[in-house]
Parts: C-alpha cells; structure tokens; sequence
C-alpha cells in the first residue's frame, strides 16, 4: 500500500472545490496524467539524445516508447470505442467479430 494514501485521499476530497465533484475524479486524474504522459512523449522525441544515433534504437530508446504507446493507443480505441460501437447487436459488430476477431484469435491460438 502507498505510504500515507489515507491522508492524501482526504486532502483531495478537501482540495475539491464543490462536494459533488468527487464523482468526476477519475476524469481529473485521467486528464492529469493523460496529459503529463502526452507532454512526455512529446518531449522524448523533440529532444535528442545520443542513443537514437546507435544501432538499438527501436530497442533501448525512443523507439520501444513509441511501439508501447500505439500498442497502448490501438488497445484503449479498441475497447472504447470500437468494441461499443460495433456491438454484438450491430451488423459491421458481426462482421467485424466474425472477420477480424476471429481470424487474430486463430492466429494467436497457434
């Protein structure tokens, strides 16, 4: 457990300014850190360093941050958006669990 979560929970529940903000939390932390990994991706790859002139790039340096965060980036557009969009009771939904999840799920079972 985090040292002291108990007392830092509290102090944002006061650091809320109107009491029914707490259900809208997540949407805060979510911008909070959204933004903070965004403006850290940007940064990576504005500044340059002297590993991105070596062979392991795509291994040991920008490049892994760049292959994790579209792997992440598909993964979250996927569940939430895709996935409701074209739900079961859709006819592309369907189609697209019929073609597409049907064919990586035979693809990755072997």
């Amino acid at each position: 457990m985090i040292p002291n979560y108990i007392e830092f929970k509290e102090s944002i529940y006061r650091a809320l300014p109107i009491k029914e903000m707490h259900q809208y939390r997540h949407i805060f932390f979510s911008l909070l850190f959204g933004g903070g990994f965004v403006m850290y991706f940007a940064a990576v790859l504005i500044i340059k360093t002297k590993i991105e002139e070596e062979w392991s790039y795509w291994c040991e340096a920008d490049g892994l941050l760049i292959v994790l965060t579209a792997l992440v980036g598909l993964a979250i557009f996927y569940f939430q958006v895709l996935k409701r969009l074209l739900g079961k009771n859709h006819p592309l939904g369907r189609a697209f669990n019929t073609y597409v999840v049907a064919s990586v799920n035979r693809i990755s079972s072997k």
